[in-house]
């Protein structure tokens, strides 16, 4: 049969989504060993040591999880983990530039605060890894989620997003749902404009994608009506490198 290529709220049974727990401040930042712009990273160093399909992961300004379905066939973008979610009071309150980017700043009143896990799935092999997943030096491939996920899915990208809590109310109507589901519903016009691109290191992230770092990631501002509607800062798992091609020099 099929497999279907529609993204579900990972909840086990198809009931209602468990509420995310509440957010906070604390989210998982890449400890950057290096950093550019949009244009400095389209132009330098970045070029000589990616593949072009991680250029386009990290550089294009199109849907991640479009990008994940053509570059990688064989995988299914199955599920969106809702991990945490709540407001945290202004910019500045939050603790500012040095709790979360500095684009947030642009964002005008309180903030809403969102985590989620984009999970992917496989046919199993018999040793129970799934295909186009490098092993990379780590361990069997099995990746410890911020929460619980039995459902035989891997994490393949971290992403934390800010809003004001009045935009998040009016767009996000189902908040358990992909980001692009509830955009998409209400017939918004956005445009993605990329900011940074890192590659880093976090601890909590090699437990989350099951291997050690560095980990490429970027953030983005999605405008729309010529205001910023969201800051979004995504990592991404070095294991799609079977799928993407290299994510270092060989």
């Amino acid at each position: 049969r099929p497999r279907s290529r529609r993204f579900a709220v990972a909840d086990g049974d198809r009931g209602a989504s468990p509420p995310a727990p509440a957010s906070s401040s604390s989210w998982h930042r890449l400890s950057a060993r290096w950093e550019a712009d949009e244009e400095t990273a389209m132009e330098g160093e970045l070029l000589d040591l990616l593949s072009p399909a991680w250029r386009i992961m990290l550089l294009s300004d199109g849907s991640v999880t479009r990008h994940l379905r053509l570059l990688c066939p064989k995988l299914d973008c199955t599920a969106l983990e809702l991990v945490a979610q709540g407001p945290i009071g202004t910019f500045a309150g939050a603790g500012g530039a040095a709790a979360m980017p500095a684009d947030v700043e642009r964002i005008e009143g309180d903030l809403v605060q969102r985590e989620v896990l984009l999970r992917i799935r496989g046919p199993e092999r018999d040793d129970g890894t799934l295909p186009g997943w490098s092993d990379r030096g780590g361990s069997a491939l099995t990746a410890t989620p911020l929460t619980a996920a039995n459902d035989g899915t891997v994490p393949a990208v971290y992403a934390a997003s800010w809003w004001s809590s009045d935009t998040f109310a009016e767009f996000m109507s189902d908040s358990a749902s992909p980001m692009w589901s509830n955009l998409r519903s209400a017939n918004v016009e956005l445009y993605r404009e990329v900011r940074r691109v890192y590659q880093g290191d976090n601890e909590k992230l090699e437990e989350v994608f099951g291997t050690t770092g560095p980990f490429w990631g970027r953030h983005y501002i999605f405008w729309h009506a010529g205001k910023p509607m969201t800051v979004v800062y995504e990592v991404f798992n070095p294991r799609l490198e079977n799928a993407l091609g290299p994510a270092k020099p060989p």
